[in-house]
């Protein structure tokens, strides 16, 4: 691809990208979805030739909405794809105005890294992973507060069943230390009755002398 190509395709794509800010289109529209698309893989393609691309290309990085768990309102998701359809625009722009002013840029002979030119899975979906720099680059702050929220709520909820007795507790308090193990009292098990056994004397709780 020679440079004056891949500059006449951004002029194109600028052209195209600025008519969605604004509008009814956002991140889910399969219109812009395509121009996305084709916008990485034609900066990728320059990088890949060889050319020293000036400026920064952070198009793979934005989510072009508002990221978080909690209920974002339209008004809100329509506010930041505006926003980042402008940087991503204000990035292509630089790139002309700098082919306009000094030409084609020298070459560097190695490419960069997937990384750097966007050949690599959109950030908005999750790797296998599920790497911890996905999630601080990829969580907003209002989502880290609900996840301590609820992490917080678990932990109450933990601490406040603990303090119930269990059904084993219940059982010892009626049946008396011979239902707890030597290693939990101290002394050794009470030996268990004989099937059939009868107790001698009076049910517990009767006073003999009273009847």
């Amino acid at each position: 691809m020679r440079y004056i190509d891949f500059i006449e395709e951004l002029r194109i794509l600028g052209n195209e990208g600025g008519s969605m800010i604004g509008g009814t289109v956002t991140d889910e529209s399969q219109q812009f979805r395509d121009w996305r698309y084709r916008l990485e893989e034609v900066v990728a393609g320059a990088y890949l030739e060889g050319y020293k691309v000036p400026g920064t290309f952070k198009s793979r990085t934005r989510h072009y909405r508002v990221m978080g768990v909690a209920p974002i309102s339209r008004e809100a998701h329509r506010k930041h794809f505006d926003t980042d359809m402008g940087d991503t625009l204000r990035e292509l722009q630089f790139i002309v105005d700098r082919f306009e002013r000094y030409g084609v840029p020298d070459k560097h002979g190695t490419p960069p890294v997937a990384a750097e030119i966007g050949r690599m899975t959109p950030p908005s979906r999750m790797p296998k992973d599920g790497t911890l720099g996905w999630l601080i680059d990829n969580i907003s702050w209002s989502g880290w507060a609900v996840l301590g929220g609820l992490l917080l709520l678990l932990f109450l909820a933990g601490f406040a069943v603990g303090q119930f007795p269990t059904p084993r507790t219940l059982v010892c308090h009626f049946w008396g230390q011979a239902c707890f193990s030597a290693a939990e009292t101290g002394m050794p098990r009470t030996a268990k009755a004989p099937v059939g056994f009868v107790p001698s004397g009076p049910p517990p709780g009767i006073n003999p002398a009273k009847q």
